[in-house]
């Protein structure tokens, strides 16, 4: 198998969050055809997102104004990794940004290609236990509406639509395949 090689980019435009370039992409034909492709690249390539539980509510998800859906959106705090921090600081400062707590222990779960027929985006996956109090000021224009599921109603959720967030579903289905947290451990005895 070739291994395809880009031999041409070209930025067709810019804004403040990414940067969208067509791609020129020999795959190695026999008729030499080239393919162009659109490649979105985001200023910050790297973010976050966590997986809020404490065993008295449950899970904790937001609800915010998503642009490109424009409309609210149910999913898990996100955000970048800022170039001062690493992905453990990034999701400890999003909780405090965006549901106004922090968290004691903060347990890696994964990382995943936000959109990788397109994007060198990635998501690192954080789930956060035992919550306390400690809010920070984010640059969200709109502070976040907090909703508290139990873990059981994970899958029921999604089915139902009202959780369509993607990386929010990829992080579900990656926290179950993570044994050994109490999530898991509940999601998995309730779906018996």
């Amino acid at each position: 198998m070739n291994i395809p090689k880009v031999i041409f980019r070209r930025v067709l435009g810019e804004g403040k969050i990414l940067t969208l370039e067509s791609i020129t992409v020999d795959f190695g034909r026999e008729s030499g055809a080239l393919d162009e492709l659109d490649k979105i690249t985001p200023k910050h390539p790297a973010s976050v997102l966590v997986i809020p539980f404490d065993l008295e509510s449950g899970v904790w998800l937001i609800r915010e104004f998503g642009a490109g859906t424009e409309r609210s959106v149910l999913k898990f705090p996100t955000g970048r990794i800022e170039s001062s921090e690493d992905a453990r600081a990034a999701a400890d400062r999003e909780l405090a940004e965006e549901i106004g707590c922090r968290a004691k222990s903060l347990t890696y779960i994964g990382c995943l290609f936000d959109e990788p027929g397109h994007s060198n985006a990635t998501t690192c996956i954080f789930f956060a236990e035992h919550l306390r109090s400690g809010s920070a000021v984010g640059d969200e224009p709109q502070q976040p509406e907090i909703l508290k599921f139990p873990a059981s109603n994970l899958l029921e959720l999604i089915r139902s639509g009202r959780l369509m967030d993607s990386r929010s579903i990829a992080a579900v289905m990656q926290l179950i395949a993570h044994k050994g947290s109490p999530i898991a451990e509940d999601f998995l005895r309730v779906q018996r």
